[in-house]
């Protein structure tokens, strides 16, 4: 099967409910469905993929505990998934991903060294602009960190060529016999997040799985997870430890480590050292959110909005 990580949007749309359920499961209308997932299942038809994952559809919505034991399976799902398509340019369900791309014509790599790689294409979108993902929709929202970092495959249809990352490397439509040591491999960064987060967290394990990695850099990789994550929108802010639950459930497999309201017991001084960045605070408040309800112990970065 396929999984679908993409922005929902502010615009509503039809998704699985009580009410709709019985309906659901004899056969569901793709006309009705926004463009975003209607464009999913055309990509995954085209891949030859019979199923695809997508929360809208897979989870009952107005139902608290099948969330919460969809939610608890999330890390399954994503890492699982034969494919994740992403959604990383659309900023809602309606906007879809099958716009027109051109091609990369060809790769030029100056003589002289620390100048990088020119790329040649017809797409305006192409050249210097697609370095820097940060801005795409899909990096803002604080669900789609989890379903990125666990994915083994992701097939991203953000501005630009069409992009493939997979365990072993990373590839642009366009661009002949790519490889591990790919030039523009290393050059473009990952439109889902810094690549080298990505590496970081695939690299806690070592690549034979004779032995798990606990040392610094492991440390360091969680501490940069957290970072990104934060950073990230959040639409309810009771779900601020549930987006990132997905990755906490497989770093716990990979370490053994426990794991108390987004601190590990194991590395606790260092998860201590959070603090709250004002500059990044949209409406210029210089003091700290707290939600209404308990959701995390004072010492957590989860304690705070």
């Amino acid at each position: 099967y396929a999984a679908l990580s993409y922005c929902w949007g502010s615009t509503e749309f039809v998704t699985l409910s009580k009410s709709n359920i019985s309906s659901f499961k004899a056969g569901i209308d793709i006309n009705t469905l926004p463009e975003t997932i209607h464009d999913a299942i055309q990509v995954a038809r085209s891949l030859r993929i019979p199923y695809l994952w997508v929360d809208s559809l897979c989870i009952i919505q107005d139902s608290l505990e099948d969330k919460a034991e969809e939610i608890s399976k999330m890390s399954e799902i994503y890492q699982n998934a034969t494919i994740t398509l992403s959604a990383a340019s659309s900023k809602d369900s309606f906007q879809g991903i099958l716009s027109k791309r051109e091609d990369v014509e060809s790769a030029i790599q100056p003589k002289s060294k620390g100048l990088g790689t020119v790329l040649l294409s017809l797409d305006p979108y192409c050249g210097y602009i697609t370095r820097n993902f940060t801005d795409s929709p899909i990096s803002q929202r604080a669900w789609t960190l989890q379903e990125s970092l666990l994915s083994p495959r992701l097939l991203v249809f953000d501005t630009g060529p069409l992009q493939w990352k997979c365990l072993q490397r990373s590839s642009i439509y366009g661009l002949d016999s790519p490889s591990k040591n790919n030039l523009m491999s290393r050059a473009l960064a990952d439109p889902l997040l810094d690549s080298d987060l990505r590496h970081k967290f695939l690299a806690i394990r070592h690549p034979e799985g004779s032995y798990v990695r606990k040392d610094a850099q492991s440390v360091c990789a969680w501490l940069e997870i957290v970072t990104t994550y934060t950073s990230r929108a959040m639409k309810n802010a009771e779900d601020r430890l549930l987006a990132l639950s997905g990755i906490a459930a497989q770093w716990k497999q990979i370490t053994g480590w426990t794991y108390i309201s987004g601190i590990w017991v194991e590395i606790f001084p260092n998860c201590l050292q959070w603090r709250y960045d004002f500059s990044r605070d949209a409406a210029g408040s210089n003091s700290i959110s707290r939600p209404g309800r308990y959701r995390a112990p004072s010492w957590s970065w989860a304690s705070i909005n």
